[in-house]
């Protein structure tokens, strides 16, 4: 197995040299900004030293503060009955808004979450009750060895009201509980008894400060078999829970895992219907019940809930030193206990409890320790009755033109893989487009030269990704379809018999491998989520050394969808679906085949244990892509969410609290920076030759982007933005406003538009000298109809807010606003 240590400085240099596009100009910046300091200290010194400089002080103090009595005594006569800010005050207002933006959670339980709290009750009042039901709490301490619910229970009276509990509440510890979750759980078992199970969110508590959020997605069968994704607490009712047994486990916490699968082992087979309906309040998936016929078209509620609200609140130690703004979301404790107790199960202690669930299940199975090390997984290998020879696979690899790209595939495909029969259980059917003669002849010979079933179909057409993949499939004789990229790399032994043994499970659909970029096992693929942005991948060239956010790139995880570079479906599931939409060329595809098995009932399933190599560029974004591609892109977009409208910005296996336009797990909570819609007004203002009046080299400016905003949907409006970095050099910069001026390069006018400040650290900790920096950074997006076509040059305009002196500095980056 490839798989090499991690250079964490290199990582985060590369990184950012990937984001902010031009560092080169960044290292330029700093570098002259560390010479200029040199030099106007030098002749700051040398003015100081003049006589004259300090006689020319006290008129220069009398005329300040004769223009500032003038100015006062402007406004009265004006009558203007605002008040400007004292410099105290704006020291204040900074240090404010910077605490803000470098706790982005607790601006999200500031902001959102009451307004959270509140759509949930007020869905429960309109609910009603049918009767009012009464909750137990139990420790899962209290689970140690028992093998009867009754064991655990004690006293079964619940508090003065003399009533038998009939809602039990698990909780890791009872008094980590939020004050609000008891209550609100008997509220809700009352207003929806179909329910079964509950559990919801859960977040840290350190040093009184809450932090580290972690919200969960609906119920997920296969990430249940991966580790215990409950997490600290769940609710069940307590009649249906007391029909299972205990196994009798010495230890709490494998006699709970054991005791959750075996309750819920009807809920691992295919449902009858998948409901997805994001206008309710709690993230559904499956359905399992009958549709009411007092109600025609009304499904009752989920038998398993999942829920948004934090009722759960883990102390952790009283020294825990907490990481800088959004990372602690991202990185889940490097697999060490003590970070994140609330994480656990996949270990090799609870292997033999999974298997034995997966024997129940009528399939032998086998452990297999993943590339993480720590991680454990259990892999299904066939029914216990059943045959023992493998299934035929049929590999269906799209290649026009890149034979040393198929000959590595298939290659290291058959060197590397353990096939569970013989080379004879596996089928190569390579669908080429219009390979030029000479490629024909080469991939012709090579395939010919493998022992084994091969085919190679020859149509010259245009790139169909849908037609072609089809056209391969109807030539298959497999049991199983394997749609693989012929840039794909296989780098061990066991991926095929992980994904094979995950499709033999009931209710799965598509299943797809972890992919990583061939630079140092950086990640490509790790499951597509469904955002607001559209569909994404996750973690992607992030380094694949660390768990991320419990474990999304390490444990099996249900997914909405995952890539068609490496899927393997049964040919029987692939054809009920009706195959890949052909009508989709080029894009999404792959999203709308695993959205149509979703709607259908059926699971898409991500295996982290099953790793490939995708020779795939790890630099490409969409920067890269020309304005006709990415409004191509957004079109089949579009004709994605019209095909499946309930899935237009929703995801039931990815909270809406956590962000919707990043490749990371962090709170979604939105700066006014990050709002992509949220544009300023420009004043118009004549006259720029007063800029150059103002002229300062003192004003440090770099713009990092200026440009069309790309959009996300075709309604949307045409934006421009602008975003970089600038600072007052030796100033204190809480004390000034700022403007972003749009200098037209025809016309005796310019543009003062309000900016969004964002925090910085970058900037900080490379300027250690320079005062209040943190915020220097700007975005600035206007409406495109706003601004009077032509070319402009990007420049910065400053007011001291004690002194009103204004600076200004023009940069040379220019925006084109085309008419």
């Amino acid at each position: 197995m490839i798989f090499m240590n991690y250079n964490w400085t290199e990582y985060y240099q590369r990184a950012y040299e990937a984001e902010k596009k031009k560092n080169t100009v960044l290292a330029g910046k700093v570098a002259d900004a560390e010479g200029k300091r040199e030099e106007l200290q030098a002749k700051y010194v040398a003015i100081c030293a003049n006589p004259l400089y300090r006689i020319s002080r006290f008129p220069s103090l009398f005329t300040r503060g004769y223009r500032k009595i003038r100015h006062t005594a402007s406004v009265l006569l004006r009558g203007e009955q605002k008040r400007e800010e004292t410099p105290e005050e704006f020291t204040a207002s900074y240090r404010e808004r910077l605490r803000c933006q470098r706790d982005s959670y607790s601006q999200w339980i500031r902001e959102e979450e009451p307004a959270l709290w509140e759509k949930y009750r007020g869905a429960l009042g309109q609910k009603g009750e049918e009767k009012r039901r009464t909750c137990k709490v139990i420790s899962y301490r209290r689970l140690a060895g028992i093998t009867s619910l009754s064991h655990a229970l004690g006293s079964t009276v619940h508090r003065a009201d003399r009533k038998e509990p009939d809602i039990l509440l698990f909780a890791a510890h009872p008094g980590e509980l939020d004050e609000q979750a008891v209550t609100f759980i008997e509220e809700w078992f009352s207003a929806y008894p179909d329910t079964k199970l509950l559990y919801g969110a859960e977040d840290h508590r350190a040093g009184g400060k809450r932090c580290f959020p972690w919200f969960k997605p609906c119920w997920s069968p296969d990430t249940l078999l991966g580790f215990f994704y409950f997490g600290s607490y769940f609710a069940v009712d307590r009649r249906w829970a007391e029909q299972t047994s205990l196994f009798g486990y010495a230890d709490a916490l494998p006699n709970l895992y054991d005791f959750a699968l075996r309750l819920l082992k009807p809920y691992f087979e295919k449902p009858e219907t998948a409901v997805y309906d994001k206008s309710n309040i709690w993230q559904t998936g499956f359905y399992y019940g009958e549709r009411r016929e007092t109600c025609p078209g009304e499904c009752r509620s989920p038998e398993i809930v999942c829920l948004d609200l934090i009722l759960y609140h883990r102390n952790v130690e009283a020294d825990f030193e907490m990481p800088a703004d959004r990372e602690y979301y991202l990185e889940t404790g490097r697999m060490r206990r003590e970070a994140n107790p609330e994480f656990w199960g996949y270990e090799k202690e609870y292997i033999k409890l999974k298997q034995d669930f997966i024997n129940n299940m009528r399939y032998a199975s086998e452990p297999y320790q993943t590339v993480h090390p720590d991680v454990w997984s259990v892999v299904p290998k066939g029914e216990i009755y059943g045959k023992e020879s493998g299934p035929l696979v049929s590999a269906v690899i799209l290649s026009k033109d890149h034979p040393e790209l198929l000959k590595n595939c298939i290659g290291s495909f058959l060197e590397r893989t353990f096939l569970p029969g013989s080379r004879d259980s596996v089928e190569f059917i390579v669908v080429d487009n219009g390979s030029s003669e000479e490629n024909r002849q080469t991939i012709q010979a090579f395939l010919e030269s493998l022992k084994g079933k091969t085919r190679y179909i020859y149509c010259p057409m245009d790139f169909n990704f849908s037609a072609m993949c089809n056209a391969g499939v109807r030539e298959a004789e497999g049991e199983y379809i394997l749609l693989l990229n012929d840039d794909v790399e296989i780098i061990e032994r066991n991926w095929l018999r992980i994904m094979l043994g995950q499709a033999l499970l009931p209710g799965t659909g598509a299943v797809g491998a972890k992919l990583w970029y061939p630079e140092k096992e950086k990640i490509q693929h790790a499951g597509v989520t469904n955002m607001h942005i559209g569909p994404s991948h996750k973690l992607t060239t992030f380094p694949d050394d660390r768990a991320y956010y419990y474990g999304h790139n390490t444990v099996t995880y249900d997914m909405i969808a995952v890539t068609a570079a490496c899927l393997l479906v049964r040919k029987s599931v692939y054809e009920e679906a009706g195959g890949l939409d052909e009508e989709m060329a080029v894009a999404y595809n792959d999203v709308d085949f695993c959205f149509k098995l979703a709607e259908a009932g059926y699971r898409n399933v991500l295996r982290n244990d099953a790793v490939l190599l995708h020779h795939e560029s790890a630099s490409r974004g969409i920067d890269d892509l020309s304005e006709e591609k990415w409004h191509r892109l957004i079109q089949e977009k579009t004709n994605l969410y019209d095909k499946h409208p309930l899935f237009h910005k929703f995801d039931p296996y990815y909270s809406e609290q956590l962000t919707d336009n990043a490749p990371d797990y962090h709170i979604g909570y939105h700066y006014p920076y990050e709002r992509l819609l949220y544009t300023s007004a420009p004043e118009k203002t004549e006259g720029k030759g007063t800029l150059q009046k103002i002229l300062s080299g003192a004003v440090m400016l770099t713009v990092e982007r200026a440009g069309k905003q790309h959009k996300i949907y075709l309604e949307e409006p045409d934006i421009v933005e602008a975003e970089g970095w600038c600072y007052i050099l030796w100033e204190d910069n809480c004390l000034f406003e700022r403007w972003l001026v749009m200098e037209p390069e025809q016309g005796d006018f310019y543009y003062r538009v309000p900016v969004k400040e964002r925090l910085r650290p970058d900037v900080e900790e490379i300027l250690p000298q320079q005062k209040n920096i943190a915020l220097s950074g700007f975005v600035c997006r206007v409406l495109k109809e706003d601004i009077v076509s032509g070319e402009y040059r990007i420049g910065m305009l400053y007011r001291n807010v004690s002194s009103g002196k204004m600076y200004y500095q023009r940069s040379d980056v220019r925006q084109e606003i085309d008419g």
